[in-house]
């Protein structure tokens, strides 16, 4: 049965997919098939009575204009067609492309469109494939672009093996033409000899055989002889059960290589160097404070080790919780905000860069220790805050040492004080305030030489000017004032500290002493002067009378007056050796340091203290007589030959009749060593230690017997010191003593 034409055309829109549409313009009737109302998910009747509205309201508002304007140029026969593609809202809501096609079929004698036929036909999947495709030569030409920036390249080998396939960057990779062909044989040739060509062979085998994708860093050997290192990507593409192609990526990551070596040595290094700093602990904490690193100096110093910390526990596991309590409760009240947790280490390193703090750390095993904790912020490339970093320092024995020398600075009963470069104390003991009188506060701002009595300001500054010039600190005595208005004398000791200048000095409170020294100077000067004008009155008296001029003595008055001379004499002596020595402790003698000839000066010695000897029935031996006579030294003649008569006469006293004194001088070094040795009894063990005291005497018959005042030996060693010289002995009893002087000698001029 033969079909009618109608009947024909419409089974023709039907198998096209096409909807028709009749429109009477002026009217605005419309004329709609079933499918055109299908096409947007509607019945034909839910559309019913269909109007221009309705039309316009289904069409997207982004393309409603460029329809309009296309309906306007058909009608004014700009165009012979309408044709236009535009998006209609489906009933369910989503979009359909629908291209829109018609024809104005009758015009009035105006020219007026009055009927137009056209069709609706859904373009939707066409659209959809006509954008996925360029959607896919977008993203293909991105990854191209991307790829050459990246210096990535692509591959390909088709099953069975062929020559592979490089595009440009591979090609540039291996340093190739353009226009380079290889087979698989040189390909493989390009990876380095060894393990990189043996394992590209073994992977790309187990890609074609087993359908297994590789990823892999190799060696190649560029086709210029140069060595990089490539990432290589094989993908294997199978069909019914065969591999048809393999094809990846191609990168050269030499530079990211050598970057991640260096980075790689790098933390190593650090983590070394880490590891090496053992008496230093090294703790980092991530933003919530729980601890990432735990170096080698933290396990020693708190016994925990490494893996019984990192990523289980915070720092509170070996802080002090009440010190962090009160830490947190100083911080919460200085900056007036909460800090809790890991805020009171993290919080002012946040602020400020860094916190330098002393802690108390709680040892795995239950000691306690101080450290130094320094705390620092770490961030990451992009600057973000990641964390924080500990390094602590074991100050324990420094705290130690510094509480036992604070407790000495404080308890000490003699005066201790720093004074700076500016003239200014900068501390002082206790001590310090109880005998001056002031407050610490008042005394730290005070000037220090607006204490110091008007009278020895330039004395002070002269002593403190030698100690800067590098001379040791002897004892100094100034006068400072109190706060009641007197002054008190001290004794200083002082050292400066040549690195910053400051003065670090001790004192002594000798006002006491010092005005029981001036009273007996006094009185021994006194006394002194009052017994010496009646002595000479009667030495001469005596003298005159043992001289017989007033006429002859009796046997036994001659004995008497005699004893009487000698005793006078004595006192004479004695008289004289305590004002030496007072003027020796007040510095007040003068020594007049010249040349002379040691020889010379032994031999007048010795002939002075010869009657002595002869008296005595005791030889006197010089035995310095053999040494050079030019040999000279720096002496005050008359003190040198005081200091030789105490040790002669000592010699000669304490030797027995008959018996021998021998005095000797030998160059040792560029010094001469002078002796004087007797036979005597020599001095006891138990004296020894006492010999150079004042009024010092082995035995009180002795002098009684010998005679003696106890000075003799205690002047000698201070005019010996006084002429810079040295004075010592060696004696062992029942064998004699032997008396030393050393000087330095003074250089000849050949």
């Amino acid at each position: 049965m033969s079909l009618s034409d109608k009947e024909k055309l419409n089974e023709l829109i039907a198998a096209n997919n096409i909807a028709t549409w009749e429109w009477h313009i002026p009217s605005g009737d419309t004329v709609f098939n079933n499918h055109w109302a299908e096409m947007v998910g509607y019945q034909l009747q839910e559309l019913m009575p269909f109007s221009l509205t309705i039309w316009r309201n289904l069409l997207h508002p982004a393309d409603l204009a460029k329809a309009e304007k296309a309906l306007d140029e058909h009608f004014n026969a700009v165009t012979p067609f309408y044709d236009v593609e535009a998006r209609m809202q489906h009933k369910q809501g989503h979009w359909v492309w629908v291209r829109m096609r018609g024809r104005v079929v009758q015009r009035d004698v105006e020219g007026k469109p009055i009927l137009m036929f056209g069709t609706h036909c859904d373009i939707t999947t066409d659209k959809q494939a006509k954008f996925a495709e360029q959607q896919h030569k977008h993203t293909y030409d991105l990854l191209i672009r991307t790829g050459d920036i990246a210096n990535i390249g692509t591959w390909e080998v088709t099953m069975p093996p062929t020559s592979p396939r490089w595009d440009t960057v591979t090609r540039r990779i291996h340093q190739v033409e353009d226009d380079f062909n290889c087979d698989m044989a040189r390909a493989i040739e390009f990876y380095q000899e060894g393990e990189s060509r043996e394992r590209i062979a073994k992977v790309f085998s187990a890609a074609v055989n087993e359908a297994v994708t590789f990823d892999e860093e190799f060696e190649i050997v560029t086709a210029r002889d140069e060595l990089r290192w490539v990432r290589t990507i094989g993908i294997p593409e199978f069909h019914d059960g065969e591999c048809i192609r393999v094809y990846g990526l191609f990168q050269d990551i030499t530079q990211v290589k050598t970057a991640y070596d260096s980075l790689q040595s790098l933390s190593s290094t650090l983590y070394n160097v880490m590891d090496a700093a053992s008496e230093i602990a090294i703790i980092a904490t991530d933003l919530e404070g729980v601890i990432t690193l735990f170096n080698r100096g933290a396990e020693l110093m708190l016994g925990y080790k490494a893996d019984e910390l990192v990523g289980k526990h915070t720092p509170m596991q070996f802080h002090d919780s009440d010190e962090v309590t009160l830490r947190a409760k100083e911080l919460r009240e200085e900056f007036q905000v909460p800090i809790t947790g890991i805020d009171v280490f993290a919080y002012l390193p946040r602020r400020d860069g860094k916190e330098s703090r002393r802690w108390i750390y709680r040892c795995k095993h239950g000691t306690e220790l101080w450290v130094q904790l320094v705390v620092t912020p770490m961030y990451n490339a992009q600057k973000q805050l990641t964390g924080y970093l500990g390094m602590a320092r074991d100050i324990t024995l420094q705290e130690h040492i510094s509480f036992e020398l604070k407790q000495f600075f404080d308890l000490s009963q003699n005066l201790m004080c720093i004074i700076s470069l500016q003239g200014y104390f900068e501390r002082v003991n206790h001590a310090f305030t109880v005998i001056l009188g002031y407050s610490e506060k008042d005394l730290l701002l005070t000037p220090y030489a607006e204490l110091i009595h008007p009278q020895d300001i330039d004395e002070t500054a002269e002593e403190i000017k030698r100690l800067y010039d590098g001379d040791k600190s002897l004892g100094f005595v100034n006068r400072l004032k109190h706060h009641d208005g007197h002054y008190v004398t001290l004794e200083w000791f002082t050292t400066p500290d040549p690195d910053t200048g400051k003065l670090y000095a001790t004192a002594q409170d000798i006002t006491e002493r010092h005005r029981l020294e001036l009273m007996k100077t006094e009185f021994v000067s006194t006394v002194s002067h009052e017994l010496r004008t009646p002595l000479t009155a009667i030495s001469g008296a005596l003298g005159l009378v043992l001289s017989e001029r007033l006429g002859p003595l009796s046997a036994p008055h001659q004995h008497l007056l005699k004893l009487a001379s000698d005793n006078s004499q004595r006192l004479t002596f004695l008289i004289n050796d305590l004002l030496d020595i007072e003027k020796l402790a007040a510095g007040k003698m003068r020594i007049k340091l010249q040349p002379h000839s040691v020889t010379a000066l032994l031999a007048q010695a010795i002939a002075e203290n010869q009657t002595y000897a002869l008296e005595k029935q005791v030889i006197i031996e010089n035995a310095a007589a053999a040494i050079d006579a030019a040999l000279d030294a720096k002496l005050d003649r008359f003190r040198f030959l005081q200091v030789m008569a105490n040790l002669l006469s000592n010699a000669i006293k304490f030797s027995p009749a008959n018996g021998r004194v021998i005095v000797n001088a030998e160059v040792v070094d560029d010094a001469i060593r002078i002796s004087v040795q007797d036979n005597g009894p020599g001095i006891a063990e138990d004296f020894k230690h006492r010999i150079f005291q004042k009024f010092s005497q082995a035995d009180a018959s002795d002098s009684r017997i010998e005679g003696g005042t106890g000075l003799g030996l205690a002047l000698s060693k201070q005019l010996v010191e006084a002429m810079h010289g040295r004075i010592y002995f060696d004696s062992t009893p029942g064998q004699g003593a032997c008396f030393y002087l050393t000087f330095s000698l003074l250089k000849s001029n050949t």
